[in-house]
């Protein structure tokens, strides 16, 4: 499996962290479907359906890219 090399949802502006609004809105989304009730394959399933890419590299979702988005702190808190 290949890495991204940011957070998704970020990119390096001016050597800071800068939100990707595109990929922010997916992050929401991955919470708000999470908070539903929805699992990590089935919001793994829902991404890939609706052809958003986690990254060039490797654009499927799985279950554990959700499950460690949900748990990364720099999302949570």
């Amino acid at each position: 499996m290949t890495n991204r090399k940011n957070l998704y949802g970020y990119h390096i502006e001016n050597g800071e962290l800068a939100i990707v609004t595109h990929e922010a809105k997916t992050v929401q989304r991955i919470a708000t479907l999470y908070i539903a009730g929805g699992s990590y394959q089935s919001i793994a399933e829902t991404l890939n359906s609706d052809s958003i890419p986690f990254s060039v590299e490797a654009p499927l979702w799985n279950k554990h890219k959700v499950k460690r988005l949900l748990e990364n702190p720099r999302y949570t808190g």
